[in-house]
């Protein structure tokens, strides 16, 4: 059957968006990986369902072009909620209720939550300090830092910009990682200064893509707590700048959403 969607973006992190708020969608394996082939389906980084919560104003369903349930995706949360048509608006994402703000700029601010160092729920495969983690033989990536932020995110702190080459072969490597039992997203983090930081990121089930919400918050949290960045940051991605803060109340996020366009693709009923 025929079925509506939204094509959108965070900074070039793209979605197809379902509204199935009236009208249930079930998706299979199968169909999200053709709906997320760039040249053979509509293409995306993830394909995303929204529908009604009874603890929030909608619950997000996130997929990875592997088939695979994400989450978090601070950016498909920011599109989300320009879609609900509230200045302020809750957002049921996984185990986490997310608080969004259209802002009079027409950009949107995520509450993301705090963000979490427990090395159980990240989650870790045994115990060790997420916040000091030693990989031997993996020059010059010896030593990382993890930080959840519903979803697991591995941060390297580079010296130098990595080619898009380098995060692919270097991230992949670490989406595996053994340390990590339902994979990680892998960033690649270079502090610029004390209000700015350059991210390239690796997501797990996806591969490269030009921005990462969450990522940009777990990276920020670290960053933080290493006492190399202040409260306050602009996170510079490829796709564009994300503004984050180390907030009492959790990470704030903030940037720009698009729509691209409206469509109709077949979807089986099931």
């Amino acid at each position: 059957m025929l079925r509506k969607f939204i094509k959108m973006h965070g900074l070039g992190n793209d979605f197809i968006i379902f509204d199935a708020r009236d009208n249930p969608v079930i998706l299979n394996e199968s169909v999200i990986k053709e709906l997320c082939e760039r040249r053979l389906g509509v293409g995306c980084d993830q394909v995303i369902v929204f529908k009604n919560s009874m603890y929030a104003d909608a619950e997000m369903e996130i997929y990875n072009p592997d088939g695979s349930l994400a989450n978090a995706c601070g950016n498909a949360a920011r599109c989300i909620a320009s879609l609900l048509g509230k200045p302020l608006a809750t957002i049921m994402v996984g185990k986490r209720k997310l608080l969004a703000e259209v802002c009079a700029d027409g950009t949107v601010t995520v509450n993301m939550g705090q963000p979490d160092l427990d090395w159980q729920t990240i989650p870790l495969a045994y115990e060790v300090n997420p916040m000091a983690l030693e990989f031997a033989h993996s020059a010059p990536y010896n030593c990382g830092y993890a930080v959840s932020m519903g979803n697991p995110h591995l941060i390297f702190f580079v010296g130098n910009d990595i080619s898009q080459d380098e995060v692919a072969k270097i991230g992949g490597k670490f989406e595996k990682h053994i340390l990590f039992p339902e994979r990680t997203n892998v960033n690649f983090a270079r502090i610029i200064d004390k209000e700015n930081i350059a991210l390239k990121v690796w997501e797990r089930g996806t591969g490269i893509t030009l921005a990462c919400g969450s990522g940009a918050c777990a990276t920020a949290a670290a960053a933080f707590r290493l006492g190399s960045v202040a409260r306050r940051v602009n996170v510079h991605l490829v796709g564009g700048t994300l503004k984050v803060s180390n907030d009492d109340e959790g990470m704030l996020m903030n940037g720009e959403v698009k729509k691209v366009f409206l469509g109709e693709v077949e979807v089986p009923s099931f």
